[in-house]
This record gives structure tokens, C-alpha cells and sequence, in this order.
């Protein structure tokens, strides 16, 4: 075992005798103070050279009450612990509104590392080209790019030949916040310059689940019609929306339908519940606005909550094309709605394969990463389709 640098004592006092309470114990009490470590720096003082350095020799003196500060000054050896860690990221946050964590100060324990790494930061954050919503999973030099869209489905690396790069596109809103509430072809937009930033050419095979398949076959349209790239979509149970037919006559007689519908299924039932969701909606956008006031943590499951009526929105404004000239492999549960199926096989110009899971699995199964086998070993045959490369054993 070996202890970290900064647990290790940085100097030693030595006692003839222990002072020992009248009940035969250790009298801390009496223990002389040490000597401020500070007294012992060999090094000479270097002061502060940057406003950022400022910054952070200034919470270090508030919080460890040691002056002067040299930038190569160790935050540990001066007395530093986890619990000050915490008082010196709060100030410095506070001072200046970098975003710097506790595990930033372990990593970078003196003013200039410290200094020098939140302004790398900081500039990094002003690159204009710096992708915001694709994150590389797993770099490689392959020439098929495995893409997930939306909801980051865990794939299985070690399934996958070491060759082929892994990418994940982050939704708007839930994945990246504050969100923007991009409505959909402009989230698809800015997804498609993302990734030809990234990936100039070759093949791209797009998977998405749900919201984030509906998405990927925008993406697949928008990308088709800027670049030569090769697009193959791996859907997995994504929503459809209903056709849309603009003329007034129709648009009345769908009205008239949608009326009766809603007739025959309970208008009062369903009243009371579109109450229920919107007041629970309310009551959760709410509750996310009280905190990011209060600067708390959302959790994913509460992003969602908030961000769903949204989604619901931007899947009903939605125009599917007109076709889709790439290869689709859908998997589906026996829940997933015919007219559905029925819209994407009409609009489907290229291969159109169907694959059904266990009767048991539903809409949220089917991207477990427990039930992955089935659209894993799609996507394996893909990769093998076009990287002519041997299925890697799993």
C-alpha cells in the first residue's frame, strides 16, 4: 500500500515525553502548536502573475490563513485537507464563476497548475467549433462510424473490432442543459455539422432508440444531402408521426374523427388525465426552475420530466420525408404500433428489414443493456458488411 502525497505528513514534531492528563491519556491540549509549514519553504516567494492566480491565492489565504502565497506553494503542505478543498472551490467559484471541482485541486495542488489549468479550460470553452453535443465514446481509425443517437445505449466495446470508432450524439435537454429546446431539424442540424466536423467521410451507421431514432432518420436526411457519406439506420422502436394532410376539407374531417374518437374512448377519462399530466408537468418544470435558481443538481430522471412535453411537441411537428433511400433495420417489441411500421415501409426506397424481439420485452427493454444481443449483433453484421472484417466473439 502507499499512501497519496497529500495524506503523507508534511513535517514531523519531536517530544521527549507525550503530556498525559491526570487520567493517564494523551492531553492534546498541551501538544505545541506546530510551526506553520509555510516558515520551511525552502523556495522563494513567487507572488501571483495572473488575475487567475490571484483568484486562487486569495482563497487560499482566507481559507488556510497563511500569507504570504507563492504559486509553487502546495495546497497540502500548507495545511490544506479534503474538508478546506471544499471552502477553497467554493470561493474560488464564487470570485470568479470558473467551474472547478474538489478533485481539480488534488490533481493540480499549487497556484500556477491550478491557474494554468482552469485557463486551458476556459479557452477551451470559447473554441466556436468545439463540438457541444457529439462526444467520442471510443476513438479508432476505422472508416464505419458506430453513432448512437439520444438515449446513450451501453454498447458493448469489447463486441466490436478494436478498428471502428464509437460516437454518442447528446439530446438537447437531456443530456446537455440548460437546454436550448431546439426544435427537431434544428437539433438534426446541428448534429449533422457536429459529426462532419468529425467525419469527413466513410460509412456512418446511426442507431437510436426511441426519440432518438426519429431523430437519426433526420440526421440520415440532412446528411445524405451535404455529404457522400454511406448511412445505414439501426432504429429501435422510434415514434412516427401521423402524416399530416393540409387541406382545409381533410384537416375539418380529421377533426370531426378525432372528435368522436375521443367520444367512444371516455372524453371525461381522458380530460381528467390530460389535467393530472399537465399539472405534474407544471408542478416538475417548477421544481427544476426553484433549483437551477438554487444552483442544485438535477438528475437525469427529473431532465426528463421536465424536458417530455417538449419532446412530445417537437415528435408532432414534426414532417416525416418523403423517403428514405438508406438501408433501415428496425427492431420492435409486439407493442410497437402498426401505423407506424405501416408509415416507415411506405417511405422506405431502400432494404427494409424487420427484426422482433421476445414477446416479453417492451419499449424500454429492448435498450436494457441486458437485451442488447439483438441490435448488437445487427450492428456487428453491418460492420462486417462493410469493414470486411470477421464477427468479433462475444
Amino acid at each position: 500500500m502507499k499512501l497519496p502525497s497529500y495524506m503523507i505528513p508534511t513535517f514531523f514534531v519531536e517530544l521527549e515525553t507525550l503530556p498525559l492528563t491526570i487520567n493517564g491519556k494523551l492531553d492534546t491540549k498541551a501538544l505545541p502548536a506546530p510551526q506553520s509549514p509555510a516558515l520551511h519553504r525552502e523556495q522563494s516567494i513567487v507572488r501571483p502573475r495572473s488575475q487567475v492566480e490571484e483568484i486562487i491565492a486569495s482563497a487560499w489565504r482566507s481559507v488556510l490563513n497563511v500569507q504570504p502565497i507563492s504559486v509553487h506553494d502546495n495546497f497540502f503542505e500548507l495545511g490544506g485537507h479534503s474538508l478546506l478543498a471544499v471552502r477553497v472551490v467554493d470561493a474560488i467559484k464564487s470570485a470568479s464563476g470558473f467551474t472547478i471541482k474538489v478533485a481539480d485541486l488534488f490533481r493540480h495542488a499549487t497556484v500556477a497548475e491550478l491557474a494554468a489549468s482552469l485557463s486551458d479550460a476556459a479557452r477551451a470553452s470559447e473554441v466556436p467549433n468545439q463540438a457541444q453535443y457529439l462526444e467520442s465514446i471510443r476513438p479508432a481509425n476505422g472508416n464505419t462510424h458506430l453513432v448512437i443517437v439520444g438515449a446513450k445505449l451501453r454498447v458493448p466495446l469489447e463486441m466490436l473490432p478494436p478498428e471502428i470508432p464509437v460516437w454518442w450524439l447528446k439530446m438537447d435537454g437531456l443530456h446537455v442543459w440548460p437546454p436550448k429546446y431546439l426544435e427537431f431539424r434544428k437539433q438534426a442540424e446541428i448534429h449533422v455539422q457536429e459529426l462532419l466536423d468529425q467525419i469527413p467521410s466513410g460509412t456512418v451507421l446511426l442507431c437510436g432508440h426511441s426519440y432518438g431514432g426519429l431523430l437519426a432518420i433526420e440526421i440520415a436526411q440532412q446528411l445524405n444531402q451535404l455529404a457522400k457519406h454511406e448511412i445505414k439506420l439501426v432504429l429501435l422502436e422510434p415514434p412516427i408521426p401521423a402524416k399530416r394532410d393540409e387541406s382545409i376539407i381533410n384537416r375539418a374531417a380529421q377533426m370531426v374523427r378525432n372528435y368522436k374518437k375521443r367520444i367512444r374512448l371516455r372524453l371525461v377519462q381522458e380530460l381528467a388525465t390530460g389535467i393530472h399530466k399537465r399539472t405534474v408537468g407544471k408542478l416538475n418544470r417548477m421544481m427544476i426552475r426553484a433549483r437551477k435558481s438554487a444552483d442544485q443538481k438535477i438528475s437525469a430522471d427529473e431532465r426528463w420530466r421536465y424536458m417530455e412535453p417538449f419532446l412530445l411537441e417537437h415528435i408532432h411537428a414534426y414532417q416525416l420525408p418523403d423517403s428514405i433511400d438508406h438501408d433501415i433495420h428496425l427492431i420492435k417489441t409486439d407493442f410497437y404500433q402498426p401505423d407506424y411500421l405501416d408509415a416507415l415501409n411506405q417511405i422506405s426506397k431502400s432494404a427494409f428489414s424487420i427484426y422482433s424481439v421476445s414477446a416479453s420485452l417492451d419499449h424500454l427493454d429492448i435498450a436494457d443493456a441486458r437485451h442488447n444481443a439483438l441490435w448488437m449483433s445487427i450492428i456487428q453484421q453491418l460492420i462486417a458488411e462493410q469493414s470486411k472484417l470477421p464477427l468479433s466473439s462475444t
